[in-house]
This record gives C-alpha cells, structure tokens and sequence, in this order.
C-alpha cells in the first residue's frame, strides 16, 4: 500500500520528516532514535503494569472475589460522581419497570409501602 503525505495543515512543524533517510540529519536521526526508544520503554512499562493488574484480579479471585463484579467496581469508580449516580439511578428505574427489582428485600419493602402487589415472572 502506498504511504501517503500528511495534508496540509497537519501538525505544527511543516513537513513530515519522511522519505530517504538522506532528509534527516545527524542531530534529528539522534532525536527520532531517542523518541523511539521512550515509546518502547513506556510500551514495556505498560505490558509489565498489564501483568501486574493481571496478578491483583488472581489474587483477588484466589480470596473469593468476582473478577467480573471488580471490574465494574473499577469502571464505576472512575466516573464522575453525578455520572455515575445518574448511570445507577437509571438503572435502578429500568429494573423496576421490569420487575427485576421485586424478589430483594429492598424491592419487597418498597412494594408493602406502596401497597402493591408483586406481578408473577413472564
């Protein structure tokens, strides 16, 4: 497949470096190198923080924990706050309207209070 040239307007130094390496210069081959290798360096610090994460959820699942149900916590953690009330505020209402919320204790307590009765399951 042929590469193409950045259009116009792309990124804020003029032209791409990109051709023959005969078009860049000593300094700009040492400074491509040293990006490279960063970007290695963080790509292998990811992979390692990967394995890392990965050894938490068997540890945790190793001690009882649902690894699905940690996930979630994590996801739902890292939401603002009013997002994620909203998110679980919603939830909560479709579960009801669906009657998923009537066999819990909860459920059953709303439903005494309100004085209605539980719809039997489709």
């Amino acid at each position: 497949m042929a590469r193409r040239k950045a259009d116009a307007g792309e990124g804020d130094h003029g032209e791409p470096k990109i051709g023959h390496n005969s078009n860049l210069n000593s300094s700009e081959k040492k400074k491509l190198e040293g990006y490279v290798r960063e970007i290695e360096h963080v790509d292998q610090q990811a992979r390692d923080l990967g394995s890392d994460r990965a050894q938490i959820y068997k540890r945790a699942k190793a001690e009882g924990f649902d690894n699905k149900a940690v996930r979630e916590l994590i996801r739902l953690r890292r939401m603002q706050p009013e997002m994620r009330n909203l998110l679980l505020d919603t939830v909560d209402v479709y579960m009801s309207a669906l009657g998923m919320l009537a066999d819990t204790p909860l459920g059953q307590a709303a439903m005494a209070r309100d004085g209605v009765q539980p719809q039997p399951a489709a």
